[in-house]
């Protein structure tokens, strides 16, 4: 039986920035670009992403939260976030239910030749605040198998 298992990555390295209000320009995060478009970090929102399990089913939805170690942060602006195999970095599956202030992004994943059904992909689609815990909802493929790998960058 292979592993189902679930791996966060989160970059929260972008702590007080601005997030742009029309959702991330990109289907994946690389670390350069957004230091290189944003600037360094200032301030520390300690952000994390949570999840309600470690494994998955496919089917099955998981949920996720954006949270934070600091006591002071209670919102955060913006989000990229996806869920790729782990042995497949081009691709984005499942479905995320888009909560309040979220949109799809799949669409800037066809000119970088990545693969990203519907719903596959989560952005921001205002920079006003949203706040931290809400459930963000990931309903990984039927036919899911194997490790997967979530990645986020939060903008606070």
């Amino acid at each position: 039986m292979q592993s189902k298992t679930l791996l966060l990555a989160l970059l929260a390295l972008v702590a007080s920035a601005v997030a742009r209000p029309g959702g991330a320009p990109a289907c994946g995060i690389n670390e350069q670009r957004i230091q290189a478009g944003m600037g360094e970090p200032s301030g520390d929102r300690s952000f994390r992403l949570e999840a309600s399990a470690t494994e998955y089913t496919p089917g099955q939805p998981l949920t996720m939260k954006v949270t934070s170690t600091n006591a002071a942060t209670r919102t955060y602006k913006g989000i990229l976030l996806y869920v790729q195999p782990a042995a497949a970095a081009n691709q984005r599956v499942g479905t995320f239910t888009i909560p309040q202030g979220h949109k799809d992004n799949t669409a800037p994943c066809a000119g970088a030749n990545i693969q990203a059904g519907p719903g596959s992909v989560l952005t921001q689609s205002s920079s006003d605040d949203k706040p931290l815990g809400g459930d963000i909802v990931w309903t990984p493929p039927a036919d899911a198998n194997g490790d997967m790998v979530v990645r986020a960058v939060v903008v606070g």
